[in-house]
């Protein structure tokens, strides 16, 4: 027995209401990713990139004082590339986890014959129960991997601090 509430053909009009809103959805959720994704790159290849033209002109300098700071603060600078490296890592892993989740997602829509069935006879599409883990799992993993490309970059950002300190240009 339908639904009261449902016209005829209410199947198809709730199915592609439902669609509408959630490729409306979708689209928002990726676009935010994306530039997520695109910020923590910029900010730790930025910072890779302009450390190393920071020493490389310091090291093309013809005095002796400014080659002896560029050499203590190379050494000191070693462990924030190394943070730096990892944010970019971190970064290119949720691009790749985020692949992996939506395309799992994808497979787990419901087709229009599942919300006729839902709208016209209150029955649920049977969808593999492994589905909901596996992509709460990736969701999480490339959250945590957005979360640790930022603190690479902060920790990265704080060693090369505490080094300009250490050393007086």
């Amino acid at each position: 027995m339908a639904h009261p509430k449902i016209i005829d053909g209410g199947a198809k009009v709730a199915s592609e209401g439902s669609h509408d809103e959630r490729k409306i959805a979708m689209a928002a959720v990726n676009a935010y990713g994306i530039e997520a994704i695109k910020a923590t790159f910029l900010l730790n290849g930025g910072a890779i990139i302009a450390l190393l033209a920071l020493l490389s002109a310091l090291y093309a300098k013809d005095s002796a004082y400014v080659a002896g700071a560029a050499r203590l603060l190379t050494k000191s600078l070693i462990p924030a590339f190394k943070f730096f490296i990892g944010g970019v890592v971190s970064a290119a892993m949720i691009a790749g986890i985020g692949y992996l989740n939506w395309s799992i997602l994808a497979q787990a829509y419901w087709q229009p014959a599942d919300w006729h069935n839902f709208v016209e006879r209150a029955e649920w599409a049977t969808i593999p129960r492994w589905y909901n883990p596996l992509i709460e799992t990736t969701r999480a993993i490339a959250i945590v991997c957005f979360f640790l490309s930022l603190f690479c970059f902060c920790r990265g950002a704080w060693i090369v601090a505490k080094a300009f300190l250490k050393v007086h240009l």
